[in-house]
């Protein structure tokens, strides 16, 4: 990788997305990708043959992934008024509709192509911390699986979001139980069961939804769909930026970058540290990473490097290709880093 451009900047590597989508060759499920988690103008064109189908969370990005593929793309989001109805039934081929509600106030107005869905909670929890877990207590997205199995019109399908980087294929077992279990016969009245994203490839957990998803095409002529966004694009993505200025503080090294924690938001949402290129646990020189705004957290984390580090030398972040570029803003003023 030649990192000699300009500082800051993100570099996406399009032989990384594609090693990540052919993890799923051997499904027999549907595989959509989510493009929330990183988007930019070639990256649909770059993937689009290798997938079944996108999925997108607004109207711009509903238009920007049209414009350079044929493909099927489903569009879900608690936002849906009558202006977003009219481009998906113009650019799109299916709606999740977020609350029964919702779907009452503006069937009405989604042309008879485009295939609806109803977002589901199924009342059950994987997820322990409670911002991200769509099955949190008075959760605005979906609806109880209790109430959907009193009252479900009649829709193509239903859509459900459960999971946050899950390898582990008993989680997606127990909510296809789950669904089984408590809706019954209404089961045969839907075609498609979207399980929504938030998977980490592994090859059981492929075999396991291959293995459910033979048995309800032939029980109920359901078939699933997965849309894995965090899993494509993360380990493709890197932020490449510069040193400029080194000092001591209390007896430590701090190395103050030209980027910013507000280009790669989910350090500070998040409270995680980003992978760095050349740190490893053993090495002696220790440095605090640090971004150049005003703000008192703008801190990557402590990192050890095999020698001294020197001014304008390059500091590379990898694995951070998901909910970077699409999350990064302008605080200060720093302008949003360049896309290579």
């Amino acid at each position: 990788m030649n990192f000699s451009k300009k500082t800051p900047y993100f570099y996406f590597n399009k032989e990384i997305f594609s090693k990540n989508i052919k993890k799923y060759s051997h499904k027999k499920f549907h595989h959509y990708y989510s493009v929330k988690s990183c988007l930019f103008n070639d990256l649909i064109r770059k993937i689009s043959r290798n997938l079944d189908g996108f999925t997108v969370s607004s109207t711009d990005y509903l238009q920007k992934v049209r414009a350079e593929t044929s493909k099927p793309i489903h569009f879900v989001s608690p936002l849906i008024r009558k202006k977003e109805i009219q481009s998906i039934n113009s650019l799109g081929n299916s709606i999740t509709f977020n609350s029964l509600e919702q779907y009452k106030r503006l069937i009405k107005h989604v042309n008879s192509h485009i295939k609806v869905f109803i977002r589901v909670n199924p009342e059950i929890s994987f997820i322990t911390d409670d911002r991200y877990n769509p099955s949190r207590s008075f959760s605005q997205l979906g609806v109880p699986l209790s109430q959907l199995k009193k009252q479900c019109p009649k829709v193509n399908g239903l859509h459900l979001h459960n999971h946050s980087r899950e390898k582990d294929p008993r989680k997606t077992l127990k909510m296809i139980q789950t669904l089984e279990d408590k809706l019954k016969t209404k089961i045969y009245d839907f075609q498609y069961i979207n399980l929504g994203g938030g998977y980490i490839w592994s090859k059981k957990l492929v075999e396991t939804i291959n293995k459910i998803q033979n048995e309800w095409k032939k029980k109920y002529k359901i078939t699933f769909i997965i849309e894995p966004g965090f899993d494509i694009s993360n380990s493709a993505g890197f932020l490449i930026s510069s040193i400029v200025d080194l000092f001591e503080r209390s007896g430590k090294r701090i190395a103050v970058l030209d980027t910013s924690v507000n280009h790669l938001p989910k350090v500070f949402e998040c409270q995680e540290s980003p992978e760095v290129i050349g740190h490893k646990k053993t090495n002696p020189y220790s440095y605090i990473l640090t971004g150049a705004t005003c703000l008192a957290g703008d801190v990557f984390g402590e990192y050890r490097f095999s020698r001294k580090l020197s001014l304008e030398e390059s500091i590379v972040f990898k694995n951070v290709g998901a909910y970077s570029i699409v999350k990064a803003h302008q605080f200060n003023g720093f302008e949003i880093p360049r896309i290579y």
